[in-house]
């Protein structure tokens, strides 16, 4: 935590507001998650140099490392659930062996289960949203559990959709964004893209979707479709805020 004078001396002024650290900020090239700690470079010597300086801190406030929980010099690493590597964020594939392995739900507890284990991995899925849908219907209050043909469909979907989720692009600053957005009479989805120069091709950053809510449901097209918009820009508003990007409506 810093001191009052401290977080003074730190505070940075935007268009928007005022902003203040009030704890110490990640460092360069360091990542903390409680107590994980993921040290990346884009070279061998700068990896060595600033993982000695990590190691130095953490010896200097007598913080100690199990070796059996530390992985050194990877290209990738499993953490918070993702494979992390130079090109892009996936999926555990320990994690979506326990989802395809899920029985099939019997019973509420078994879809909230099931429905929070794959959700945790909607943004590598697209339309993710539509696709849960009718597993969610069950689980609202008064609804009587049948498991119907529909409903087998969405739970054998979702597994389809796991095994083949999408790698993640890390967002580049300095491209350019696309936006996808789309709507229907269920729910709304948008994907947020790069282009990937050296593949020469567009890949996602993100997948977004959600289903309709009942007043929703009641809107004319135009504006099921601009309220996509409006949720995506919303929910990107980290990546687009202030910046030049392409919008599409997907029919």
């Amino acid at each position: 935590m810093f001191t009052t004078d401290t977080i003074a001396k730190l505070t940075m002024s935007t268009p928007w507001r005022l902003f203040s650290y009030c704890v110490m900020p990640f460092g360069k090239g360091v990542s903390t998650y409680i107590d994980d700690i993921c040290v990346h470079n884009t070279s061998f010597e700068e990896h060595l140099s600033l993982l000695e300086q990590v190691l130095r801190r953490l010896h200097e406030v007598n913080l100690v490392l199990k070796p059996n929980k530390c992985v050194w010099y990877q290209r990738e690493v499993e953490i918070l659930g993702f494979i992390v590597s130079q090109t892009g964020i996936t999926p555990n594939p320990k994690n979506v062996e326990k989802i395809i392995n899920f029985k099939r739900p019997h019973n509420v507890k078994d879809i909230r289960a099931f429905t929070a284990l794959a959700g945790f991995y909607r943004r590598h899925i697209q339309g993710f949203g539509e696709v849960i849908e009718p597993l969610n219907r069950l689980l609202k209050k008064n609804t009587r559990f049948v498991w119907g043909h529909e409903h087998q469909v969405a739970y054998e979907s979702i597994n389809n959709s796991i095994v083949k989720a999408v790698k993640l692009k890390y967002p580049d600053p300095y491209a350019r964004y696309s936006l996808y957005t789309d709507a229907s009479d269920i729910g709304l989805g948008a994907v947020l893209t790069q282009m990937d120069n050296e593949l020469g091709e567009e890949r996602p950053l993100c997948f977004l979707s959600r289903k309709l809510v009942p007043a929703e449901v009641n809107y004319p097209t135009v504006e099921k479709e601009l309220l996509a918009v409006v949720c995506a820009l919303k929910k990107l508003r980290k990546y687009l805020l202030d910046k030049a990007f392409d919008l599409q409506l997907l029919e």
